[in-house]
């Protein structure tokens, strides 16, 4: 019987597609879960289980993890979804947070949870804290300058990249307009106005939009 769940290994991604095609994406929203437990069923082989002679089993082992929300107005709901070999593989046990992506209900089919990956954000916290005081301590005020610099460039593309390619608009423009702002920030920011930057600057830009205009 169809649960309703998205399957991943051995499962039929089909309709995770179907969604995601026919919303744009348009109210997909990314959660926190923790899991609970794990359960091992048999499911029909597909084209994902293909194996190296070419054929297809006739049935997998499929694993769904049982996880509960931890974040977004769903926040305490219990949810099942299913993962890949490679992320048994990794190690998922009771107590895991996982970042999810729910799907909308969409043409009668219920909402849907897919594995996004495992919730990172503390481990790479202090990886990017560390890294963040190790410039400063080595570079000083440019070390400071230049991390100013690549938060502006992740700034631009949250704020300006993305959206733009997002509503279809030219990635070679966007690429170029794009790239021309980041250089611009980080190559003043870093080394400071001064002749040599801007020199510089101008030589990044020509080549830019020269690979632009040739693409």
């Amino acid at each position: 019987p169809d649960s309703g769940l998205v399957r991943v290994a051995g499962q039929d991604l089909g309709l995770l597609d179907a969604i995601a095609a026919q919303t744009a994406y348009a109210g997909v929203t990314f959660e926190q879960a923790r899991v609970s437990g794990t359960r091992v069923q048999t499911c029909e082989g597909s084209s994902v289980d293909r194996q190296p002679d070419g054929s297809i089993p006739e049935s997998v082992q499929c694993t769904t993890v049982d996880a509960v929300l931890t974040t977004g107005p769903a926040s305490g709901t219990a949810i099942s979804f299913g993962i890949s070999p490679e992320t048994v593989r990794s190690g998922v046990v009771a107590g895991d947070r996982l970042q999810v992506a729910r799907y909308p209900p969409v043409e009668g089919q219920p909402e849907l949870y897919a594995f996004v990956d495992f919730a990172r954000e503390v481990p790479l916290g202090l990886l990017a804290g560390c890294f963040a005081l190790l410039v400063v301590v080595m570079a000083r005020w440019r070390g400071l300058m230049s991390l100013v610099g690549l938060l502006l460039a992740y700034v631009t593309i949250a704020l300006f990249v993305l959206p733009a390619l997002r509503h279809e608009e030219s990635p070679t423009l966007v690429g170029a307009v794009g790239s021309t702002a980041i250089m611009s920030v980080i190559l003043y920011s870093t080394h400071g106005v001064s002749r040599k930057t801007t020199t510089a600057f101008l030589g990044t830009v020509a080549g830019i939009w020269t690979s632009a205009g040739l693409a």
